[in-house]
């Protein structure tokens, strides 16, 4: 389901374009545009890009921390981060706006609401993540961050790598499962 919100509404987030934001089924989905205008206007918002430590590394947009939701496993099979909620909890206070990033929609939209349900009220879904994803009728594909040519980094700041949110939550220093 895609949410058509407006960017006055996003700035503030005391608009009445988005009724419910503790209902998981009713997540803001945000255009990549959408959330980079977010993410300008409001100085509580973050990126936080879900993805695998690997992926971020590659590139991620400018500014965003890493929390993966889930590590590749040597088999290449997909494995839940069991760190995830607890470094969340720790290290992003609850009243931020927290926009969540990922490939193309999916594990950010499960990590929206994983936030959700811990919480936190001001969170949103980037539909179509950093490199696009399918569209809502399944048909077409929806344009990702980088594919806007929205701003990109490919330089891994410490504080806001994976490992440094493992440092700040006061977890282990290992970040692999």
């Amino acid at each position: 389901m895609t949410i058509a919100v407006s960017l006055s509404a996003i700035g503030n987030m005391t608009s009445d374009a988005i009724t419910d934001w503790t209902d998981p089924m009713q997540i803001p989905q945000l255009t990549p545009d959408t959330a980079h205008a977010a993410l300008n206007s409001d100085e509580s918002a973050i990126y936080l890009d879900v993805r695998t430590q690997a992926e971020f590394d590659e590139g991620h947009p400018t500014g965003a921390w890493n929390l993966p939701i889930a590590f590749q496993s040597p088999d290449g099979q997909m494995v839940m981060n069991s760190d995830f909620l607890e470094v969340a909890r720790r290290v992003i206070d609850q009243d931020r706006f927290v926009i969540c990033g990922c490939k193309s929609g999916g594990r950010s939209q499960a990590a929206a609401e994983y936030l959700l349900s811990i919480g936190y009220e001001r969170v949103a879904n980037v539909a179509g993540g950093f490199l696009g994803g399918p569209d809502p009728t399944g048909l077409g594909l929806t344009p990702g961050w980088l594919e806007r040519d929205l701003p990109v980094s490919h330089v891994v700041e410490p504080n806001l790598s994976y490992a440094g949110l493992l440092e700040r939550a006061g977890l282990s220093e290992n970040t692999e499962q």
